[in-house]
């Protein structure tokens, strides 16, 4: 069973690298690919370049693996965001992990913002940053949420990242700490510039939106993109992103963007929004036209 388990993780690897690729950079990747393995499994940390020259400490037992595996991690969202980039100089990425998906970024934003409960997500963001002494990282050690407090958070350790937010009267494990907890709108009010936010929580999405009513309605938040779990109350989201005039939409493999319901309420996606004063510009570089629903 063992045996069985392993080579279909090999397979699902092999055809992850096939997908993603293409011509050489299918054997490329598969040679990264088989390196890491061997040095994660030999308990190895060591610095990686990205594709955009960001250099990445890496740790073994992590879920570094995208980083090995393809040019771009999560890659029609992240060159959607590396496209639109211009829309404002900061990255705020709340629920930053270790920073694999900033780190893709450094080359586009003159500074950014890493939001992380995690302690050792926290050490090693402060980590990769170092090894990128050009760019400019503000560094928070906290959870975000619609209020001011503390929260219950499962902490599943070893650079989860699936470590969130819970309710401590439904889940019931020796994982679970308290951590401080503050809105987006508090933890950013001294920030005078336009920002693009990133939100990945591991269901807690639709808290940290509604704590950032003040950034939104003030429209500094130029882009937003959002994971959209099983769990996620999208319907919430999408009322109160129309209450500060803002428009939800999906990112296609092509990189073009559609506004279909349907395809909002699919689980395990990424999903993006944009005030209705910023969409024209993004519609006119997608040559989509306007749509009718807006």
């Amino acid at each position: 069973m063992a045996l069985e388990e392993t080579m279909r993780s090999i397979l699902q690897v092999i055809s992850t690298i096939w997908t993603e690729n293409a011509g050489m950079d299918r054997f490329v990747f598969l040679f990264h690919a088989i390196v890491w393995q061997i040095r994660k499994r030999s308990g190895h940390s060591f610095v990686t370049r990205l594709a955009n020259g960001a250099n990445l400490k890496v740790y073994p037992h992590t879920a570094f693996s995208g980083a090995f595996y393809t040019r771009w991690i999560e890659k029609k969202d992240l060159l959607f965001i590396r496209a639109h980039a211009d829309l404002a100089p900061t990255f705020v990425d709340v629920g930053a992990n270790t920073g694999l998906f900033s780190a893709s970024l450094f080359d586009k934003f003159s500074q950014f913002v890493m939001i992380e409960p995690m302690r050792e997500c926290f050490i090693a963001l402060r980590q990769t940053c170092a090894l990128n002494p050009s760019i400019q990282c503000e560094f928070v050690n906290i959870a975000v949420s619609d209020r001011s407090g503390v929260a219950s958070f499962l902490d599943e350790g070893n650079f989860s990242t699936t470590s969130r937010i819970v309710d401590v009267l439904k889940v019931q494990q020796p994982e679970i700490r308290s951590v401080a907890v503050e809105t987006l709108d508090q933890l950013l009010r001294e920030r005078k510039e336009e920002l693009i936010v990133k939100v990945d929580v591991e269901g807690h999405e639709e808290q940290v939106i509604r704590g950032a009513h003040q950034l939104f309605r003030a429209g500094k938040i130029k882009l937003l993109m959002f994971e959209r779990l099983g769990r996620t109350n999208i319907d919430n989201i999408l009322k109160f992103l129309a209450g500060v005039n803002y428009v939800i939409f999906f990112v296609r493999e092509d990189g073009t963007i559609t506004f279909d319901a349907v395809m909002l309420r699919k689980p395990l996606i990424n999903l993006f929004a944009c005030s209705r004063a910023v969409l024209p510009c993004i519609l006119k570089r997608e040559n989509l036209g306007t749509p009718e629903s807006w």
